[in-house]
C-alpha cells in the first residue's frame, strides 16, 4: 500500500503486522505495528486519507486506530472493543477525509468526525432484519453514501450524518428486487445495482 503523497509505502506480514517504509530506500520507519499474538491485534484493513493527513487501521480485535501517515504511530485511543456492543466490523472513509462511517457487529452504523474523532449524532440501525446494516460505501466524489440492509434493501444517506435520504430501494418480498450490491461509477450521477437474482440495473442518481 502506497501513501497518496508517495512518501512511504506499507509492507504487510503474515502475522498481520505492518511496517511503514521509505519509498526511495525501502528502509523501515518507526515501529512495526499489529500482530496476531498475543493480543489478537492483527491488522485486517488499511485506509489512507486522500491527502495523507492520517492513516486508519482496522484490527482483528474489532478496533480501529488512527495513525500518523508516515510513521504509523498511533494517534489517540483505539475505537471499538471486543465487547458485543462496540465491536467494529467494517469502516468507510469519505473521499474528503472528514467523516468515517463505522459499521458495528450489531449491524449499526456510527458517523465519526475525523478531526475531533467524536461521534456525529447517534448510532443508526438495530438488530431487526429491516434495519440490519451489513455494507456501507461512499461514491467516489463523496456526494452519495449508501448502506445495504440484510433484508435486501438499499438506503441512500446523508454523507455526513448518515440520515436517510428518500425511500429505500428493494422489495423484501421479491428476490428479483432485493439489492445485493451497488457500484458507483466515476460519473457521480450513475450507479449499477446488482440484485440477488443475479440481474443488474443502471440507475441515475
Amino acid at each position: 500500500t502506497f501513501s497518496p503523497d508517495s512518501a512511504v509505502f506499507i509492507t504487510r506480514y503474515k502475522d498481520l503486522s505492518i511496517h511503514i517504509r521509505d519509498i526511495r530506500t525501502g528502509a523501515p520507519i518507526g515501529d512495526r505495528y499489529g500482530s496476531e499474538a498475543p493480543l489478537h491485534t492483527g491488522i485486517s484493513r488499511i485506509v489512507y486519507e486522500n491527502a495523507s493527513r492520517f492513516l486508519i487501521t482496522h484490527h482483528r480485535d474489532y478496533t480501529v486506530q488512527f495513525r500518523d501517515p508516515h510513521t504509523g504511530a498511533p494517534i489517540g485511543a483505539r475505537l471499538g472493543g471486543n465487547d458485543p456492543e462496540n465491536r467494529i466490523w467494517n469502516m468507510a472513509l469519505s473521499p474528503d477525509g472528514q467523516t468515517l462511517a463505522l459499521l458495528y457487529k450489531r449491524y449499526q452504523i456510527q458517523m465519526l468526525d475525523t478531526v475531533s474523532r467524536e461521534p456525529i449524532g447517534h448510532r443508526i440501525g438495530d438488530d431487526t432484519v429491516g434495519n440490519m446494516v451489513h455494507t456501507l460505501l461512499y461514491s467516489p466524489d463523496g456526494s452519495y453514501f449508501a448502506t445495504l440492509q440484510k433484508d435486501g434493501s438499499l438506503q441512500f444517506r446523508d454523507p455526513r450524518t448518515g440520515s436517510p435520504i428518500g425511500e429505500r430501494i428493494g422489495d423484501i418480498a421479491d428476490e428479483a428486487s432485493q439489492v445485493a450490491n451497488i457500484l458507483f461509477s466515476p460519473d457521480p450521477e450513475l450507479a449499477v445495482l446488482r440484485y440477488r437474482n443475479q440481474t443488474m440495473q443502471f440507475i441515475h442518481l
